[in-house]
């Protein structure tokens, strides 16, 4: 449980650093891809490596984690959007399908190449 709100606390600091950091430091964006969004990918994804690599974390607590954020963002997509109580309204669910590629692609990948990394270098007695 502790991880769980460790993970998401850590995706809410990623994603209010992709948000707020100086335009110079940003990464330039797509036709589609604001450079927030890109930004707060890759610093989802070195947050995943890290508590993979570093702490070692279980694969149940990355998707804990990424499941309770997910929620979140629905809910806070849901707020913004005004459609209020009606979660699943097309509105509602477009935004969150779009912003989820963000979240859980780089969160998924750091995941992998964290365990590949863990399975390719010996533990150390």
């Amino acid at each position: 449980m502790f991880r769980t709100i460790l993970s998401v606390i850590g995706m809410i600091i990623c994603f209010l650093a992709g948000s707020f950091l100086p335009l110079h430091l940003r990464i330039i964006g797509l036709r589609y891809l604001r450079p927030e969004t890109a930004t707060m990918a890759i610093l989802l994804f070195v947050f995943a490596v890290t508590l993979r690599i570093k702490f070692r974390w279980s694969l149940i607590d990355f998707l804990s984690g990424l499941l309770v954020a997910e929620v979140i963002t629905l809910l806070v997509i849901s707020f913004y959007n005004g459609y209020g109580i009606s979660l699943f309204h097309y509105g509602n669910l477009l935004w969150f399908f779009n912003l989820s590629i963000f979240i859980v692609s780089p969160w998924i990948a750091g995941l992998l190449l964290g365990s590949l990394w863990l399975k390719s270098v010996p533990l150390k007695p």
